[in-house]
């Protein structure tokens, strides 16, 4: 069984939020400097070895390693981390949904955007809303 978890819930970004209007480069290379969801880190320490976890983001291929090497400096086990493909314009919901649809045995996910929560729990998953 998989435990899903977005990376937006999983750390705390919210010193970047006024970065986000100006350039979408600089808000991502910012990541780096996001704090851990203490909460949600200790749940997934508790939970990771009887669960598959899958981190996913909508930040790009482009910041893999950045991303990779942020859940590695944090000690956070990932058995896998799904991000946006290259050249996928889609919405940051319409993105998270597809790459989510694509996943079997989803024991329950960790989302913080509301139109995600209400899509996933519509189609039956149990999702733990993240603020």
């Amino acid at each position: 069984m998989k435990i899903l978890i977005n990376l937006d819930a999983l750390a705390d970004s919210s010193h970047r939020h006024g970065l986000r209007n100006e350039s979408f480069d600089d808000f991502y290379a910012a990541q780096v400097d996001d704090e851990p969801n203490q909460i949600f880190v200790r749940m997934l320490e508790q939970l990771g070895e009887a669960y598959e976890l899958i981190v996913y983001t909508t930040m790009s291929e482009d910041y893999r390693l950045q991303v990779e090497s942020w859940l590695m400096e944090h000690n956070i086990l990932a058995d896998d981390v799904l991000m946006r493909q290259q050249g996928d314009y889609s919405k940051n919901y319409q993105c998270a949904l597809d790459m989510i649809n694509g996943i079997s045995n989803i024991e329950f996910v960790i989302e913080n955007d509301i139109r995600v929560i209400e899509e996933l729990r519509g189609d039956g998953h149990f999702v733990i809303e993240a603020s």
